[in-house]
C-alpha cells in the first residue's frame, strides 16, 4: 500500500512569516511542489461572497441546537455503568457515553462567527492566516467516537437482533399512540429507565444516539437509529466518527449558506446537530476565545470534562478574534499533558517511522485513518474528507494542497498491505514550505481586493453635504446596501455551490457561466443603463438649482430638491453596482473555468506519464 507521508528537502517557514531555513520535512498526500501543477486552489467565490456577508446578528440567522444531558440521565448511565461498562469499552464508545453528562454552555455567537470562515468546497475553515478544520483525530479525542470499526450502516444479520430491533420498534408505537402522540425521549427515558427490561440497554443506547450522536428533531426517539444500538449493545465496534464528522460538515454547510440567503425570513431556522463539538474546537485552539477549563478530577474521565458548565468569555468582536488568532492559534492542543489525563499513544515524545500492518496497535492504525483523505459516509448522505489541506494540525509540514483525484475511497476500506507512517513528536512545531506561504497570500488577496474596492465604491457614491445642512445619505445608502447585499451575496451563493466537487471542475466551469446568463437576464442592465444616464443629467440640473436655492437659504425648498435628487441618484447607484457585479461575475466565471480545465488536463497528463 501506497505511504500517506512524503518526505523531501524544503524551504519552510513559520506559517505567519519569518526567516526561512533549508530541512528534511515531511507531508500529507497528495502535495504539489510548483503553483503550475493541480493544485487545490481556494474557491474564488468564497471571497466574493465573504465581501458581502453583513457581520452576524442573531435575530436574522438560524437557531443551532444541541441537547444537554436530561436530569435523570446520569442516573442512568451510572445504573447500566457496572454491567454494561465493558461492552461500552470493546464497542469504543466509552468515552463517548460518559462524555455525554457533561453541560457544555452554548455560544452561540462563537459557533456563528466560525461558520462564516466554512468553505463547503473544502470542508475547511479559511482564516487570513491559514486554514484549519475539525478533523477526525478532533472527534475522537474530544468526542470520544471510535474512527475504526464497521460502516454505521452495517445491516442486522441474525434472527435475535431483528427480534430486538422489532421490539424498540413496538415500544416506540406505543408513545405514538399514547396521549402526547409523540415519541419523546423524556417519556423514552421515563418507560426504559429501571425497568429491568430485556432491551434496556439497546433502549438506552437508542436514546443515547438520537440525542448527543445524530440529533435531528426535537426531543424525538429516531427509529433509523435502533440498527446502530442493537450493534453496539452485542460489543460491536461502529466507525462512528467518521459519521459524526460527516454531520458536522453537513450543519457547517447548511449553516453557511442559510447565513448567506438573503431569502431566508426571519423567523427562526432550527439547524440541530454536534455543535457543542464546534464549539470545544474553538476552546481547545483559539487562546483568546477560550474561558479557563475545570481541571480534571480522575483518570477515568475524558478530555471533554474539562469543559462541563464552563461560560464563554465574552467578546465585542468574534470575527475579529478569530481573523487575529494566527500567532497564538494551537496546532496541536491535545498534545499538551493535563493533570488526570492520559494521553493517546500516538503523541509520542519522538518521532517515528512505524510499519502499519494487521498487527498494528489500533491506536496507531486509528492514527493513520486521520490522515488519509476518503469520503466520509454518514446517515444518508457522503462528505468529502482533505486532512491534506490541514497538515499541522497533526504535527507534519504543510505544502501545497494537491487534488484528490477519484476519491471515492471510503473510510472503512482497510489499509490493505503494509506501509510506513511517519508519527512526529509531540513537541515539534510544523512550518509551511516558502512557496506556500506566497500562494496562500495570492489566494488570500482577492479578499482584501473585493473589501478594499467595495470600500472605494462606497466612497466614491458619496454626496457632499451644502455646509449647514444635516446628511441624508447615510440611511438611505444604509437601507440600499443592506438590500443589494443580500441579492448579492444569494446570487453569490449559487456560484458558490457551482463548485462543490474537485473533481467536476470543466463541468462545474460551465455551471458557473451559466448561472452568470441566468443572472444577467434576470436584470435588463441595458435599460437600466439608459435610464442610468438619463437619471445622471438629471440629477446635475437639479444640483445647479439646488445649489441656487441654498445661496438664497431657502431650506425648504432646498429639502424637497433633495428628496427628488436622492432618488435619481439611488436609482443611478443601483444600475452602476448592478453593471460592476455583471462584468465581475463574468470575468470570475472564465478564470475559474479556465483554472479548474488547466487543473484537470494537469492531473490527466500526469496520469498519463505514469502509466506510460
Amino acid at each position: 500500500m501506497e505511504d500517506i507521508v512524503e518526505s523531501r528537502e524544503e524551504l519552510m517557514v513559520s506559517p505567519t512569516g519569518g526567516n526561512q531555513s533549508l530541512r528534511t520535512a515531511h507531508f500529507l498526500k497528495p502535495s504539489v511542489t510548483s503553483v503550475d501543477g493541480p493544485v487545490f486552489n481556494i474557491p474564488r467565490a468564497l471571497f466574493l461572497s465573504a465581501t458581502t456577508t453583513s457581520t452576524t446578528k442573531l435575530g436574522n440567522f438560524p437557531i443551532l441546537w444541541w441537547q444537554s444531558p436530561q436530569r435523570n440521565w446520569k442516573f442512568w448511565v451510572r445504573s447500566l455503568h457496572s454491567e454494561h461498562h465493558l461492552t461500552w469499552k470493546k464497542a469504543g464508545i466509552y468515552e463517548a457515553i460518559m462524555g455525554s453528562k457533561y453541560q457544555i454552555v452554548k455560544s452561540q455567537e462563537l459557533v456563528l462567527g466560525l461558520a462564516e470562515k466554512w468553505c463547503p468546497q473544502t470542508n475547511t475553515f479559511i482564516f487570513p492566516w491559514g486554514e484549519a478544520t475539525i478533523t477526525l483525530e478532533d472527534v475522537m479525542v474530544l468526542g470520544g467516537y471510535p474512527v475504526l470499526g464497521s460502516p454505521v450502516l452495517s445491516p442486522l444479520g441474525s434472527v435475535e437482533s431483528k427480534r430486538r430491533e422489532a421490539k424498540l420498534v413496538e415500544a416506540r408505537l406505543d408513545l405514538l399512540r399514547s396521549k402526547s402522540r409523540k415519541a419523546s425521549q423524556s417519556a423514552w427515558l421515563k418507560h426504559f429507565m429501571g425497568s429491568e427490561s430485556e432491551f434496556e440497554h439497546e433502549a438506552f443506547l437508542s436514546l443515547w444516539l438520537s440525542r448527543f450522536v445524530f440529533p435531528s428533531t426535537f426531543s424525538s426517539i429516531s427509529k433509523h437509529l435502533f440498527p446502530l444500538s442493537i450493534h453496539l449493545a452485542s460489543g460491536t465496534q461502529l466507525a462512528l466518527a467518521p459519521a459524526v464528522l460527516a454531520s458536522i460538515y453537513k450543519n457547517l454547510s447548511s449553516l453557511k449558506e442559510k447565513m448567506g440567503d438573503s431569502t431566508t425570513s426571519k423567523t427562526a431556522v432550527n439547524l440541530w446537530g454536534p455543535f457543542q463539538l464546534v464549539q470545544v474546537w474553538v476552546w481547545e485552539r483559539f487562546v483568546a476565545s477560550k474561558p479557563k477549563p475545570e481541571e480534571i478530577k480522575f483518570p477515568s474521565e475524558p478530555r471533554i470534562a474539562q469543559w462541563n458548565n464552563v461560560k464563554a468569555p465574552k467578546q465585542e468582536d468574534v470575527k475579529f478574534a478569530l481573523d487575529s488568532a494566527g500567532e497564538s492559534f494551537l496546532w496541536r492542543p491535545y498534545t499538551l499533558a493535563l493533570n488526570n489525563h492520559v494521553l493517546p499513544k500516538f503523541y509520542l515524545e519522538k518521532e517515528e517511522w512505524i510499519l502499519v500492518n494487521a498487527d498494528v496497535e489500533k491506536e496507531l492504525e486509528s492514527f493513520a485513518r486521520c490522515l488519509r483523505a476518503c469520503e466520509l459516509v454518514g446517515i444518508g448522505f457522503v462528505q468529502q474528507y482533505f486532512p491534506h489541506r490541514v497538515a499541522m494540525q497533526f504535527g507534519i509540514d504543510q505544502d501545497l494542497p494537491g487534488y484528490v483525484v477519484g476519491n471515492n475511497e471510503n473510510y472503512s476500506e482497510p489499509l490493505n498491505g503494509a506501509m510506513w507512517l511517519y508519527v512526529p513528536s509531540r513537541f515539534f512545531k510544523p512550518n509551511v514550505t516558502s512557496r506556500y506561504l506566497e500562494w496562500w497570500k495570492q489566494s488570500t488577496k482577492a479578499e482584501h481586493d473585493g473589501k478594499q474596492r467595495g470600500k472605494e465604491e462606497h466612497q466614491e457614491n458619496s454626496g457632499s453635504v451644502p455646509p449647514g445642512f444635516s446628511s441624508k445619505w447615510k440611511d438611505v445608502e444604509a437601507r440600499n446596501y443592506d438590500m443589494e447585499d443580500k441579492l448579492t451575496v444569494k446570487e453569490m451563493l449559487r456560484l458558490h455551490h457551482c463548485s462543490s466537487d474537485n473533481r467536476m471542475a470543466e463541468k462545474n466551469g460551465k455551471n458557473c457561466l451559466s448561472d452568470v446568463r441566468k443572472i444577467m437576464k434576470m436584470v435588463p442592465v441595458e435599460n437600466m443603463m439608459q435610464s442610468s444616464s438619463e437619471s445622471k443629467l438629471e440629477i446635475t440640473a437639479k444640483d445647479d438649482r439646488i445649489s441656487g436655492v441654498v445661496s438664497s437659504s431657502s431650506s425648504r425648498v432646498y429639502n424637497k430638491a433633495r428628496r427628488v435628487m436622492d432618488e435619481n441618484e439611488e436609482e443611478s447607484r443601483r444600475c452602476h453596482k448592478v453593471d460592476s457585479l455583471r462584468r465581475s461575475m463574468q470575468l470570475e466565471a472564465r478564470i475559474c473555468t479556465l483554472e479548474n480545465m488547466i487543473s484537470q488536463l494537469k492531473v490527466a497528463r500526469l496520469a498519463r506519464n505514469k502509466t506510460e
